[in-house]
């Protein structure tokens, strides 16, 4: 028999194989002591039990009935709801899903760090460490609320160290000309996410009965934290409302160009499908606009051809962005990283998906500029709706001048 008491935290924990003739069990158990000394006698009576149920023939795995993944992920996804009063959102759903499809029930206490990297490599190949993180955050739950219930200890599975934080801003100018090149139906949306810092899903849920302009404030339901967050409106924002402002009292603030409410993203598919908003795509057509105006004011002639670049699409000589560096997979690329073809000998194949700005980069856009008028970290958490000071961190951006000036500031007499 080879004995293993480990520590994790201040708890130690049972990590040892017991044999009774050809019978072995693989124990993985917290003992729940902080002393050794306790932690020795648990684990020499927890030790005793499956010897003796391994003596009488019994099976200690099956006496314990811990039960499998699918199972448990059913069970997580149901003691959250009823919890909480409310379902997880639907991509989480989904990944519960896709989990339980893949390890089926196999025995939570059966689990090695091996069986994720499997996960990743078959279902995750090429993901970027974020989103590997991601699918972990909905792995782990029903494991760890199994492993709490029947007393076993799980494995340390390794993740991928985090990405690179997002830092990035628009200077006012890039701002304003960027904001001018989306389609109309589209920008009143976008400037409420520049000007309040609100995530996509918030600013298309909401609702005129959110909205008082007596107040100058307004109301984010259903936000990423489960709570509501009522902000004051910003100038810019408040102006946008009262041009579409005919004395409603209730329905959507911003709809499509057809005139119908947008589809709340969370509960349609991911991305801009058959059930998304369409906002990611106006996104991506005015980021198109935006980057080759930008890249011509320095390029003036194709990269291959030499010929004259104009703007408008659909002639020989159009601007067509192609990527001239290539970024490691999951990265994000900036504007320097692109160029200039003219459609008469475009590359298909060095076509760029245009991702140096996203749509929720906005939201770092915004804080970074709070931060940089001197707002504090308390007033961020709040407007922004953020539970730790960490998460601020994440969107904050400051540039150099501003930083230049603060340090110009310091130490004066």
């Amino acid at each position: 028999m080879s004995t293993k008491l480990t520590k994790r935290g201040d708890v130690y924990h049972i990590a040892e194989t017991v044999r009774v003739g050809k019978k072995s069990v693989r124990i993985r158990e917290t003992t729940g002591c902080r002393d050794k000394e306790a932690a020795e006698i648990a684990r020499t009576k927890i030790i005793a039990e499956i010897t003796e149920q391994l003596l009488r023939g019994e099976d200690p795995g099956k006496s314990k009935s811990v039960p499998g993944y699918a199972t448990a992920a059913a069970d997580y996804e149901e003691a959250k709801r009823k919890k909480e009063k409310k379902a997880l959102g639907k991509q989480d759903c989904n990944k519960l899903v896709v989990l339980g499809e893949f390890f089926g029930e196999k025995p939570c206490d059966g689990f090695e760090d091996e069986d994720w990297d499997e996960f990743v490599e078959e279902k995750l190949e090429g993901a970027a460490p974020g989103t590997v993180r991601r699918w972990f955050s909905m792995f782990s739950p029903p494991l760890v609320r199994t492993a709490e219930k029947f007393k076993f200890m799980l494995p340390k599975f390794v993740l991928p160290e985090e990405g690179p934080v997002r830092n990035i801003h628009l200077e006012p100018q890039d701002r304003d000309d960027l904001l001018a090149c989306y389609a109309e139906h589209a920008r009143m949306p976008v400037r409420m996410m520049c000007y309040q810092g609100a995530r996509h899903s918030e600013v298309l849920r909401v609702d005129w009965i959110d909205v008082s302009l007596a107040r100058n404030m307004t109301i984010f339901r259903e936000t990423k934290n489960g709570t509501d967050r009522p902000v004051p409106l910003h100038p810019e924002v408040r102006a946008d409302l009262e041009k579409i402002y005919r004395g409603q009292t209730s329905g959507p603030v911003f709809l499509t160009p057809d005139g119908k409410p947008y589809l709340d993203r969370r509960a349609a598919s991911h991305g801009d499908g058959p059930d998304g908003s369409g906002l990611r795509t106006a996104h991506a057509t005015a980021l198109r606009r935006f980057t080759i105006r930008k890249l011509l004011k320095q390029q003036k002639t194709c990269c291959r051809c030499g010929c004259i670049l104009i703007e408008e699409r659909g002639q020989s000589a159009s601007a067509v962005v192609e990527l001239a560096v290539v970024r490691p997979s999951g990265g994000r690329e900036k504007l320097a990283d692109y160029a200039l073809s003219c459609a008469g000998c475009h590359d298909i194949s060095r076509a760029a998906k245009i991702n140096w700005f996203r749509l929720h980069d906005w939201r770092h856009h915004w804080a970074s500029h709070l931060a940089m008028d001197g707002c504090d970290a308390a007033t961020l958490m709040k407007l922004g709706g953020w539970k730790s000071p960490k998460m601020v961190q994440r969107y904050v951006d400051l540039n150099l001048e501003h930083l230049a000036k603060k340090l110009a500031q310091s130490q004066r007499r």
